[in-house]
């Protein structure tokens, strides 16, 4: 796990994504603040919750290009 851990972390940690990563967690912790937009109330929660999301890219080949097709939640109701 330890092996997976420092993927995820070399990831979140790569100059092109760095900035995006913060900028996008500073606005969604702003707005979670007026309108309940997640439970997370924290950087440190949010960016835990990212790596876990990123986590399926470290058993991936390299890849150019990927879709997200996602269940939406209207598929869960």
């Amino acid at each position: 796990m330890q092996h997976i851990d420092y993927d995820i972390q070399a990831i979140i940690s790569q100059p092109h994504m760095t900035k995006p990563l913060e900028r996008f967690s500073n606005i969604l912790l702003q707005w979670a603040k007026i309108h309940n937009l997640t439970a997370i109330k924290d950087s440190k929660e949010l960016y835990h919750q990212i790596a876990d999301s990123l986590l399926p890219i470290s058993f991936l080949k390299p890849f150019h290009t990927c879709i997200d097709i996602g269940v939406g939640l209207d598929s869960l109701l």
